[in-house]
């Protein structure tokens, strides 16, 4: 962040005003991020996070992360397995995201998986699209690490049946 600088004395009312004025601009910008963060991972339908309206995801905890683990917020999405983490504190965050169709592993996340580093917040994970129509039972298995620990795999979500858009 750039200082706000002044010329005048110090102590003169402009180097006041300006240590205020600094003061201020951080205070405020603590204020909007502790907001976003206070309100979590379903904040938005607008955003690719994991669909918290439909009873199509779990939630699990490893470390002091809070895990989703369900299908993709947007609508127009088709199978798309999903992962949101949200920790208390800064991680070096790394997660992996499999979509099983009746059972069978039909789509993971790339690369195999996503890192993070120093954050607190990964707010979406997904696998790749898979365009398979007709219904079936989906789930989606989160695995996580936090600072390079061991892989976790928590709660998946529940298989549920739906026919994706095609």
């Amino acid at each position: 962040m750039n200082e706000i600088t002044t010329t005048a004395a110090p102590g003169c009312g402009r180097e006041r005003f300006s240590r205020r004025l600094r003061r201020l601009v951080i205070g405020l910008a603590t204020v909007a991020l502790g907001a976003g963060a206070a309100l979590g991972p379903f904040a938005s339908a607008a955003n690719a996070e994991v669909n918290g309206q439909f009873p199509t995801w779990s939630t699990w905890t490893f470390r002091d992360c809070r895990i989703w683990t369900g299908d993709q917020a947007s609508p127009q999405l088709y199978a798309v397995g999903d992962t949101t983490v949200q920790c208390s504190s800064y991680h070096n965050i790394a997660v992996y995201t499999k979509l099983v169709r009746n059972g069978v592993l039909v789509a993971t996340s790339f690369n195999p998986y996503s890192y993070f580093p120093n954050t607190y917040y990964v707010p979406d994970v997904p696998t790749a699209p898979n365009r398979v129509c007709g219904w079936a039972t989906w789930q989606t298995v989160s695995w996580v690490s936090i600072d390079g620990s061991a892989w976790y795999s928590g709660q998946p979500s529940p298989a549920s049946g739906w026919a994706p858009a095609c």
